[in-house]
């Protein structure tokens, strides 16, 4: 299924610009990576609760210089300083084989526009 453009410029966005609490703690998060939000793009956002003990969010970055990351945020309580990247992978070698290579590949022709 080909990557709807308009949901990635959404959510980048939101990370970029998002005033909610979750998007301030996640751009605090990528910063402590070394990772510049306001340059990357969002290539996809899902949440959910079914296959995890607590609400959790993952979502895979695209950094200008088009590396790829996959990352788990564990939501934990309402307390947004608890909230901590549960995972952190650089899926940049084989971001074809995780299902969002479209999605991925989107992003990448969008940084460059």
């Amino acid at each position: 299924m080909a990557a709807n453009p308009s949901i990635i410029s959404h959510y980048t966005l939101l990370l970029r610009t998002g005033t909610d609490p979750l998007w301030i703690r996640l751009r605090q998060l990528f910063e402590q990576r070394g990772i510049d939000p306001a340059t990357c793009m969002l290539a996809a956002s899902l949440s959910g609760e079914a296959a995890f003990s607590s609400p959790y969010e993952y979502g895979v970055l695209v950094t200008p210089d088009c590396r790829v990351f996959q990352y788990g945020l564990d939501l934990g309580d309402d307390d947004m300083k608890s909230v901590l990247l549960s995972e952190w992978k650089d899926i940049t070698d084989f971001y074809a084989d995780t299902g969002y290579e479209d999605n991925v590949t989107t992003a990448l022709a969008m940084l460059d526009d």
